[in-house]
């Protein structure tokens, strides 16, 4: 959530001020409004009777012209913001901020049960979940009756209200199923299957999220942010709804768009929380400071403003805002009131509503939507105030939750080929995870704009969620073993090591003498993986199962910087090979350390290279690895990539720059919003230091900034790997300015004409154009934050002979703010608040308090433009598929593999090279979930963009599908009719089915 302003020109039309008029007015109208108030108040009882869910329980619609006013009551509940998840949910720490979930579903229920009439929309699965595993069944029952009588509709379904710009589809997709289901496992499927999307507080809005949606069975989104140019321009031409295509490749998929009038909270002069100051609605006549005629009065005023936007007659009232509701009877009470007052002094038909009725008296209106095919980004809610920032604040959590979702689903699929007989979904290890990382998509969340200790708390969650999933690969890689070895050895103990990407691992250091590495492949296909180990002795031998040394084997020292990472467990060196690992399986290899390991790997040497402008082209650096060259200038920059099997050399500089953070000078750079001071970026040194080992080139550009360049053996893609921080301040006079650090990569041999391509959420391709968006027209007020746009996963520049694509290895902020390149936002330290609500600077302190430090990863590559997507759409699954390292106590190879198995696939054949398995999870012993999709999007690939047709029968080993039944993508709801196992996909068609197996 962040803090917005609100909309007061009706109020100031109106000459309202807050407070109602009194009257003592005893018409006989009035007295018809209090007869009319005494019998709405009637209290009910509940059943589980037959369902009759919101949309099939919605008001009759006028449409003869007459206005419907649909009052939608909800709570925003931010599942972390200025408190963490817990303490928003149990009230704790009210001194920070006085909320309490809990209570707001324990008022609500009580409300509804009073009522028949009324109605509540209800978001967050996580906390829902959290408030129906602490109450009793009675309450579970009374929920159950209310969500089949139309009172309560559950919208959105994800377990939070996720983010749309940081999040993967594959994080995405995770979470809206573990919503769903949850829901799903709570009241079962009568009225469950959600049909509105409800994102009003996320900050600008994805196409390949509305498109997910789609696929989950939603037929509308609903939200409250969006350019303030654009929605400037829909309120004034009445399109704030609209029919958004989601798809390139499927010209049906479509949702109702909906753009709220002002924000997701109640007319001023309409809030009657217990939170809230506007005086009640009072309609008994015999009562003082009786006010319906003033009500009636504000009303009019509002809709007076209100209606110039609006061509149709229904008028969305959001009767709701954040953590409202706590005494439900007070805020509904006040609706009844309400809705008896309009009823009686006007002709509108007033009534509760939900998302899905709003939807359906849209669809019944007649009124024909304009249509949208572009996204919602970047989100600008002034002409200085680009909520572009967000897109990299807090680079480490961004990475962490992209890692924990790797690690997630390659344990899973482990889990389901272990055909374990005492696992369900809901009680394996693995939901400890899920829950972590759905957690963690929260739009407060993996966004960077929560307070620092919230953010901590995510990240303690994801660390918790990871131990937690230990002891399931533990059970998985023993039940493989014992059934591939037909025996019932126990397994070795597997230990996983969370900082090997800072060279360091207390069980390999405490294994002097050597020990077993088994990787985990969750990639539907063979991988060779450069695995980097840490190396406390020199001395180190690599072998595979059968005994065999491994070739290429090398050691050398660790690339260090010493104001950087200051580990005392980091390795002074590290072994590197390459594994070969089965696709969907797994591949142990036997690490030999000390005087035992003959003949030991060599250890290679650095070689220091000084900047030499003048020196010739063959006196600098270069890196190969046989596939493709890497050229340096004399000034020790990468000045070039050259193809070796074609001799074709493309131009590229890679540098580091920074802008400074605005400060105290109007709208500040902070959590949310970018601003740089200037548009013009600060190099950091034009002439790094360089050394070369292998196929490795390490330069160091500042104590806060290093690199390594890197080639993989038998790889097209070069690697940068950079350690970034703790960032600088840059102080004039007593005015700290912030550190916006990007990394730039220029193609001076590829014409982009300001245009460029960037992911959706790791899936389709927007285009996207310098200075220029397809909805409204473009203010240049911020050349450089206005330009920059979310970036998950991957960047595409191209003409018509070339192209390149750069993949990063988590969610950043970037744009083409130069032609010819394309510019990173890697790192952000900001020293004073933005003023959206967090109300803490985005200065991260890190581990030791110097600031916080960050280690990521870019590959790029180059071709032509028709090869370009077959690099790209393999490359990142590659860099998103990381085999999952564990770690179990030294063996030899003979004895190990006559007791365990040592090589695994769960495939008995190739997957197509145009297909990939996207999710594989045991719901229980009988029943597999099981996800597939077209990687390629239309038109990318003259081959690989076709459709394909398969048997899921025939994909697996160990599996004997016996059937399958299709479901929607949330896996929630059944696709009636589909029980087929052979299957055709077309591009960027994700299918989901329940695998009935043996």
């Amino acid at each position: 959530m962040a803090y917005h302003s609100f909309d007061t020109t009706y109020m100031k039309t109106a000459g309202w001020n807050g407070r109602l008029c009194q009257s003592t007015d005893l018409r006989p109208s009035t007295m018809r409004l209090l007869t009319a108030f005494v019998a709405v108040s009637t209290v009910i009882g509940l059943s589980l009777a037959a369902s009759q869910c919101a949309w099939d329980q919605c008001p009759a619609f006028k449409t003869d012209g007459t206005l419907n006013l649909h009052l939608l009551a909800h709570s925003h509940d931010d599942v972390g913001w200025l408190k963490t998840a817990d303490d928003y949910f149990t009230g704790y720490n009210a001194n920070q901020v006085n909320h309490g979930v809990q209570y707001i579903y324990d008022s609500v229920l009580n409300a509804l049960k009073r009522n028949k009439n009324r109605k509540f929309s209800v978001a967050e699965i996580g906390f829902f979940t959290r408030w129906l595993e602490d109450r009793p069944q009675q309450d579970v029952d009374d929920i159950k009756a209310l969500i089949n009588n139309g009172q309560l509709e559950i919208i959105g379904g994800g377990w939070v209200q996720p983010d749309e710009a940081a999040s993967h589809y594959i994080e995405l997709i995770d979470m809206y199923t573990l919503g769903l289901r949850k829901i799903q496992q709570w009241f079962g499927t009568d009225c469950t299957s959600v049909r509105s999307g409800w994102q009003i507080d996320p900050f600008g809005h994805s196409r390949e999220h509305a498109n997910l949606l789609y696929q989950m069975g939603h037929e509308s989104v609903y939200f409250a942010r969006e350019h303030h140019k654009e929605h400037d321009w829909r309120k004034a031409n009445k399109k704030l709804e609209f029919n958004w295509y989601t798809s390139d490749e499927n010209p049906t998929r479509k949702v109702l768009g909906g753009a709220f009038y002002a924000h997701y909270n109640q007319p001023g002069g309409m809030c009657w929380d217990a939170r809230c100051n506007d005086d009640p609605v009072i309609v008994d006549p015999e009562l003082e400071n009786y006010n319906v005629d003033a009500v009636v009065d504000h009303l009019n005023s509002y809709l007076n403003n209100r209606l110039p936007t609006i061509p149709h007659n229904n008028v969305l009232f959001m009767m709701g805002d954040d953590f409202h509701y706590q005494n439900a009877e007070q805020n509904m009470r006040n609706l009844d009131n309400l809705i008896t007052a309009v009823r009686n002094k006007t002709n509108y038909n007033i009534f509760y509503s939900t998302p899905a009725c709003y939807t359906k008296a849209l669809k019944e209106s007649g009124h024909v939507f304009s249509n949208k095919t572009y996204d919602f980004f970047p989100y600008a809610s002034g002409s200085t105030n680009y909520w572009s920032g967000y897109f990299s604040s807090k680079p480490a959590h961004k990475g962490l939750v992209r890692t924990a979702s790797n690690v997630l689903n390659s344990i899973r699929q482990s889990n389901v080929f272990a055909k374990l007989s005492n696992i369900t979904e809901w009680t394996s290890g693995e939901e400890t995870l899920e829950r972590a990382v759905g957690l963690s998509l929260h739009h407060d969340g993996i966004t960077g704009t929560s307070k620092d200790h919230v953010t901590r708390d995510y990240v303690k969650r994801l660390l918790e969620g990871w131990d937690s999933i230990t002891s399931v690969v533990q059970n998985a890689y023993q039940a493989i073993s014992q059934r591939v070895k037909s025996n019932t050895q126990t397994f070795p103990t597997q230990v996983i090591c969370k900082s090997l990407n800072e060279t360091a691992c207390q069980f390999v250091k405490d294994n002097s003498g050597g020990y077993t590495i088994t990787l985990s492949n969750a990639h539907s296909r063979t991988v060779k993986q450069l695995v980097r180990i840490p190396a406390y002795n020199t001395q180190v031998k690599v072998t595979d199962a059968s005994g065999n040394d491994v070739n290429g084997v090398s050691v050398v020292k660790t690339f260090k910087n010493d104001n950087q990472i200051k580990d005392a467990l980091a390795a002074d060196n590290e072994a590197k090979f390459v594994a070969e690992i089965p696709a969907h399986g797994f591949a142990t290899y036997f690490v030999t350390v000390g005087s035992k390991a003959v003949p030991s790997a060599p250890v290679l040497i650095e070689k220091q290279w000084k900047p030499a402008p003048r020196e010739a082209a063959a006196a600098r650096a270069s890196l190969t690895n046989g596939l493709i060259t890497v050229n340096f200038d004399g000034n020790n920059l990468v000045q070039s990539v050259t193809d070796d099997s074609t001799k074709k050399t493309y131009p590229l500089k890679q540098s580091f720059l920074y802008y400074r953070g605005h400060a105290r000078n109007g709208q500040n750079s902070g959590a949310y919003v970018f601003r740089p001071e200037e548009s013009t970026a600060n190099e950091i040194n034009k002439a790094p230091s360089l050394t070369t080992v292998g196929t490795e080139a390490r330069q160091t550009f500042s104590d806060w900034v290093t690199q390594t360049v890197r080639l993989i053996p038998g790889k097209k893609y070069v690697e940068f790997e950079w350690t970034v921080g703790p960032l600088p301040d840059h102080a004039d006079g007593d005015t700290k300015y912030g550190t916006e650090l990007i990394t730039r990569y220029e193609v001076s041999g590829i014409d982009t004409k300001a245009t460029s391509y960037t992911d959706a959420n790791g899936r389709q391709l927007i285009k996207r154009v310098r200075n220029f968006n397809p909805d409204f027209e473009y203010e240049n007020n911020e050349p450089v934050a206005g330009n920059y746009v979310p970036v998950t996963s991957t960047v595409v520049l191209k003409d018509s002979s070339t192209a390149a694509a750069i993949l990063v290895d988590r969610a950043v902020a970037g744009g083409q703010i130069q032609d010819n390149s394309f510019e990173l936002l890697i790192h952000r330290r900001d020293y004073y608040d933005d003023g959206y609500g967090v109300g803490e600077a985005l200065n991260e302190p890190g581990q030791d308090g110097r600031g916080l430090i960050v280690r990521g990863r870019h590959r790029v590559f180059f071709s032509d433009p028709s090869s370009i997507a077959q690099l790209y759409r393999e490359g990142t699954y590659e860099l998103i598929n990381d085999p999952v390292i564990t770690f179990g106590p030294k063996a030899s190879a003979s004895d190990y593999s006559s007791k365990y198995a040592t090589k695994y696939t769960g495939l008995a054949k190739d997957v197509p090279a145009n297909l990939r398995i996207l999710t594989l999870k045991q719901l229980d012993t009988k029943t597999v979930l099981f996800r597939i999709e077209h990687i390629y999007a239309k038109d990318e690939d003259s081959n690989l963009s076709k459709p394909v047709t398969i048997d899921i029968s025939t994909l697996f080993a160990d599996l004997k599908v016996t059937a399958a039944q299709e479901t929607l993508l949330g896996s929630n709801q059944e696709v009636q009719g589909s029980t087929s196992t052979t299957v055709t996909l077309n591009p960027q068609d994700i299918k989901t089915f329940k695998l009935t197996v043996a």
